[in-house]
């Protein structure tokens, strides 16, 4: 699996394209590097056969992000957009 990170977003948001080969199953860990556990965290699969990958986001911890594809679409590519906000300051 791919990871290409969109950079310019700011201190407080993550942004990366993900683009999983045929065989990948989960993506691994995706160090977001905001210091906090993330307030938001969207998913967006892009590209054909995004659907079939059902990709899930499975942990959202103070570091990393983990995207898991079913298990049904192992032998499915896909891409998608991860994006990654932490909480308000308020809250911070």
């Amino acid at each position: 699996m791919t990871v290409t990170p969109i950079a310019g977003l700011g201190a407080f948001t993550y942004a990366a394209n993900l683009s999983f080969l045929d065989a990948d199953v989960a993506s691994g860990n995706i160090p977001h590097g905001l210091g906090v556990i993330p307030l938001e965290v969207m998913l967006t699969p892009t590209g054909y056969g995004a659907t079939i990958c059902a990709l899930t986001v499975t942990t959202i911890d103070i570091t990393n992000i983990v995207v898991t594809k079913s298990s049904g679409a192992a032998n499915t590519a896909c891409t998608a957009r991860l994006i990654v906000s932490a909480p308000h300051s308020i809250g911070r």
